[in-house]
């Protein structure tokens, strides 16, 4: 006979954490959290009790998939290091951080350094100074032989026309020169190439004019045949001795100190050569007075040396070619001059073009005051 329970002990309802707690018993898991937004960053370090933990872990999700939320999408950033930043960046200093004995070591090197890098700079700079003195001392030199053997030369001749300062004065003619007079039989025992007597109102140019079979050897020998830079001034080589042929080349050098022919770059300028028009040439035979008629500048392996002519018109025909070089000309085309001279020297320092200046005959005729010994 069933018997009934008394209303009082009647079973109470489960409460739900009661519940929930049959639900972890029964399924053995807990129901997970909603997950929150985190930060994933590498685990740098992580102990055996971690890894278990994890492995549960993982477990538990595995069974619980099915009650468990989505998570949401977490924000992951990657971790940068600080060493990398350095090594990639050039202006950071990866060295290792120096204890306090290397750092004196290190200045020091340093300074030793700097002053290895001046002395270099010192030794430099003393043997420019060196070589600029020994160029200085060298060209000193040449140009005080170059001179003495000049004066020499000209005691010899016994040539006396009147000098302002070491320039021919402005006012010498060819009646001085005449009057003067020249000792050639002097000269020749100086030197047996002399031919010739230049000289240009106003310059230094006063110089004997030589003659050899080339034209490179008076290049770097004085007049008297002395070797030296200087050079002399010198008739071309395929020229007639007597410096009467239709056309006459006679070169110099263009010298730093302003001697032989360095006067003749003036004449680019038209002021220059209206005031510079009279040259005097003296030889054995012959006295003359020329006048400068135009300058030109060429390229010094242009063509502009001749020296024989087949008629009238050939030779017209080469003087109207040098005129194609003239940056100042007054030669009137339709009375070209019966005989030119040609005075050549280098523009400057610019060894590939030459300076021509160009001058005819205006009076000519024969010494009439000639020493002889």
């Amino acid at each position: 006979m069933a018997t009934e329970k008394p209303q009082g002990e009647r079973k109470k309802p489960a409460s739900p954490r009661a519940a929930s707690s049959r639900r972890e018993l029964a399924t053995g898991s807990e129901e997970p959290r909603r997950p929150t937004r985190s930060l994933n960053l590498p685990v740098v370090v992580q102990d055996d009790n971690a890894a278990d933990s994890q492995k549960e872990s993982s477990t538990d999700h595995v069974t619980s998939s099915r009650t468990a939320r989505q998570p949401r999408r977490s924000l992951v950033l990657p971790v940068v290091s600080l060493d990398d930043d350095r090594a990639a960046d050039p202006q950071v200093d990866t060295s290792p951080e120096q204890t306090p004995r290397q750092r004196p070591r290190t200045a020091a090197r340093k300074q030793e350094a700097r002053r290895k890098q001046s002395r270099l700079l010192l030794y430099f700079g003393i043997a420019c100074f060196v070589v600029a003195g020994i160029i200085a001392g060298s060209l000193i030199y040449r140009y005080a032989s170059a001179s003495a053997t000049h004066d020499f030369i000209i005691d010899a001749s016994g040539i006396e026309i009147p000098l302002l300062g070491k320039k021919v004065h402005p006012e010498t003619s060819i009646e001085d020169l005449e009057a003067s007079g020249i000792d050639w039989d002097a000269l020749r025992e100086t030197n047996p190439d002399i031919v010739g007597w230049l000289m240009i109102p106003d310059t230094v140019i006063h110089y004997p004019i030589v003659q050899t079979n080339n034209n490179d050897y008076y290049l770097n020998h004085l007049s008297d045949g002395t070797p030296n830079g200087a050079g002399a001034i010198f008739l071309d080589y395929l020229n007639d001795q007597a410096i009467s042929g239709m056309n006459n080349f006679i070169y110099g050098h263009n010298l730093i100190d302003g001697t032989m022919f360095a006067s003749l770059k003036h004449y680019r300028d038209r002021a220059y050569f209206d005031e510079h028009k009279r040259i005097l040439l003296s030889t054995p035979d012959m006295n003359y007075e020329l006048e400068v008629v135009a300058s030109l500048v060429c390229d010094a392996d242009d063509s502009i040396r001749r020296f024989s002519f087949s008629s009238r018109v050939d030779y017209e025909a080469y003087v109207r070619m040098l005129l194609g070089y003239a940056v100042i000309s007054d030669v009137d085309l339709n009375e070209i001059p019966d005989k030119i001279y040609c005075f050549v020297t280098c523009t400057d320092f610019n060894y590939a073009k030459r300076i021509v200046i160009l001058a005819k005959v205006v009076v000519e005729q024969p010494p009439k005051g000639a020493k002889t010994t």
